[in-house]
């Protein structure tokens, strides 16, 4: 055979070869990069649990892990995304083999009132952690916060379960802001030096919603909470914050990082059955109940999204959430308590006493703003303007009005001056805001009918829930692809509605018709 011919027959082995060459260099950069990213990542350190007095709490369960790196293991944006990044990948290829490269966050960390957790050393991803030798009243919240810890000096973080009412800096202090125009950094500076505490900025969150420092802001404010200040403000422009032990952090209203949650432990032993299995199945129900209607689409497998955990044993749910979502929590639970009754603050009050009170106003051709701004005088209420729905009715602060009212009682006065313009006012925190009608017609609000009456003795709440959606706006329930969601729960013998309000006011009035009938049955 002619040697070209031999040659040709050979086997070519240096792709091969290459080929092997590869893969080694390959496998050793990969367990290189995974030793580097556990040591990055990852780091021991000791965790204890106090109340809102500092003394130490026994008994509990932690799950997750918030913030409790070192305070010198913070890192770039860059940095994080990377190691983000490679730990996703890592897991992945270790994970076949029996390897984690990140903790799970369905089991717990430790259980007692100290320990040490190998955590994420930029993660604030407390998931749940529950009462332990705390014992709640009734309606109590509890706020889980930490602080990093140091090893360098040896300080361990702490993890801080105080009650709601146990504000960590002075938000029951009052603001009085008069801002027209002003840069939104002039606003924060003036509550940051009110309550004592910095003020973070997430820059990129808000840039997300075109919002900036330099972003000239209008709020007009005379002796109102720093919380309910603060909500009003960056409500207007989707923005929310979070408390911390020692800071305040901004972010936008859509972020899903870490630092957007927060977790808060709810004990709800006085809305469950004393059975234990019965107190299950009642938990579980509420727990899904409260997911449902409470930004239903706010929920997500990934742990940086709202969780849910149930401690039966304590009769507790933990929820970590947004701020937002928290506030709408507590709303909910308290009037599932009252018979549907929501519960209202003393400034609320203060406002629908305000309403009642007679003014006389002459104004002829005037700026809206101006007539608002007179009747806030008059009646020293916090009335404010909704700019952004004022302007979808196409309605400005110098739009000329004219109101002419002598002894006439504030909400007849408002009626008269907002009608025309197809704006209407709803009382929100401490203030009263001047918005459109078609802002509150199609507004979702969640509401709680007591309707044990109505069953009776042997009625079926379920039933119940199905034939109201049959009965009222049938178009608009999720069954059919509407927003529209409605359950019965049976502790309270109550349904929770989540509806627009122009729906509710038609449930309103079909479970009156009903109560009606039944207090006069046709002969």
């Amino acid at each position: 055979m002619p040697t070209s011919e031999k040659q040709t027959a050979r086997p070519r082995r240096w792709p091969r070869r290459v080929a092997v060459i590869f893969l080694s260099v390959a496998t050793a950069a990969i367990l290189l990069l995974a030793g580097f990213s556990c040591w990055v990542i990852h780091v021991t350190v000791p965790v204890v649990v106090v109340d809102g007095e500092g003394q130490p709490v026994g008994g509990v369960t932690v799950y997750g892990a918030e913030n409790l790196g070192t305070t010198s293991a913070d890192a770039t944006k860059e940095s994080k995304t990377w190691r983000d990044w490679t730990k996703s990948r890592m897991h992945r290829l270790t994970r076949p083999f029996g390897v984690a490269l990140e903790w799970d966050m369905e089991q717990p960390v430790f259980t007692g009132g100290a320990g040490s957790a190998r955590v994420p050393a930029n993660s604030r991803l407390l998931t749940a952690i529950s009462l332990g030798d705390l014992k709640p009243k009734p309606g109590e919240v509890y706020v889980a916060e930490t602080t990093p810890g140091n090893r360098d000096r040896g300080t361990p973080a702490r993890i801080v379960l105080r009650r709601s009412d146990q504000e960590p800096f002075a938000a029951e202090k009052r603001v009085t802001w008069l801002f027209v125009e002003a840069p939104l950094s002039d606003v924060l500076k003036d509550a940051e030096a009110l309550i004592g505490v910095t003020i973070e900025v997430d820059r990129d969150s808000l840039m997300d919603e075109g919002v900036r420092l330099e972003t000239p802001v209008t709020i007009n404010l005379n002796n109102a909470t720093v919380d309910s200040g603060l909500h009003l403000l960056l409500g207007m422009l989707n923005l929310s914050f979070v408390r911390g032990a020692a800071s305040i952090r901004i972010a936008s209203q859509n972020t899903d990082g870490d630092g957007s949650l927060e977790v808060r432990l709810y004990p709800v032993a006085d809305l469950l059955a004393d059975s234990a299995d019965q107190m299950e199945r009642d938990a579980t129900a509420l727990s899904e109940l409260i997911m449902q209607a409470v930004q239903p689409s706010g929920w997500h497998s990934s742990y940086r999204h709202g969780k849910s955990f149930m401690f039966p044993h304590e009769r507790a749910l933990v929820f970590s959430h947004k701020p937002e979502f928290h506030i709408q929590v507590e709303t909910l639970l308290s009037t599932i308590r009252n018979d549907g009754i929501e519960p209202e603050s003393e400034v609320q009050h203060k406002i629908r006493r305000g309403l009642a009170t007679e003014v006389s106003i002459n104004a002829q051709d005037e700026p809206f703003s101006d007539v608002i701004d007179n009747l806030r005088d008059l009646t020293e209420l916090n009335i404010v303007q909704d700019r952004l729905a004022m302007e979808e009715v196409r309605v400005r602060s110098d739009t000329s009005v004219t109101l002419r009212v002598h002894d006439m009682p504030l909400h007849e006065a408002m009626e008269q001056l907002l009608a025309p313009l197809d704006l209407t006012t709803i009382i929100e925190e401490d203030v009263l805001v001047v918005t459109s009608r078609a802002r509150v017609r199609s507004a979702i609000a969640v509401r709680v009918y007591p309707i044990g009456k109505l069953l009776g003795d042997s009625g079926d709440g379920d039933h119940f829930c199905a034939r109201i959606e049959r009965a009222v706006a049938p178009s608009t329930w999720q069954n059919v692809g509407g927003q529209g969601w409605t359950q019965y729960f049976t502790p309270k013998r109550c349904l929770v509605v989540r509806q627009t309000n122009e729906v509710h006011s038609q449930i309103q009035a079909f479970l009156e018709k009903l109560s009606a009938n039944s207090d006069n049955p046709t002969p």
